[in-house]
């Protein structure tokens, strides 16, 4: 183990570099105006619909660990802009269901190239292995606190 003052370091300037991350705003590269909170809940309705193509407010919060609150605060916009459209689950009230509509779905999908464009453009000044170390050792890190933090409750 490393000594207690380089582990300081290291640990914050990672929390440091995560918090940065969170704060680019992608949406400057979507040709759509669209925020990125709106780009996160369409995608989140189109990656979690799978088969049976219903998709709940609950499971958008525990896909991306918010509220639903936040959730539905998003979904309202993304709703008055014809993107969204929300039903009462006819099995039990207390849920919504939610579908993209096609405009929501082309919105999404033009924003999901671009977005994979810019990256690209980005990784593209690195070499393949840089780029591998980096998606292997961030899911490692993912995946070790997940595990303790499970531990600790």
């Amino acid at each position: 183990m490393l000594s207690e003052e380089p582990v300081k370091s290291s640990v914050l300037g990672i929390i440091d570099a995560i918090r940065r991350w969170k704060r680019i705003d992608f949406s400057a590269v979507f040709t759509e105006k669209l925020s990125m909170p709106e780009f996160t809940v369409l995608n989140g309705i189109e990656r979690i619909k799978g088969d049976s193509g219903t998709v709940f407010v609950s499971d958008i919060a525990h896909l991306f660990s918010i509220s639903a609150q936040a959730v539905s605060k998003y979904l309202k916009i993304c709703e008055s802009r014809g993107f969204v459209i929300r039903e009462t689950d006819k099995t039990d009230r207390r849920n919504t269901k939610l579908f993209l509509t096609d405009e929501g779905r082309r919105v999404l999908m033009v924003c999901e190239r671009e977005l994979v464009e810019f990256m690209s453009s980005v990784f593209d000044e690195f070499d393949k292995a840089e780029v591998d170390r980096l998606m292997s050792f961030a899911d490692d890190v993912y995946d070790m606190t997940v595990k303790k933090l499970e531990n600790e409750n």
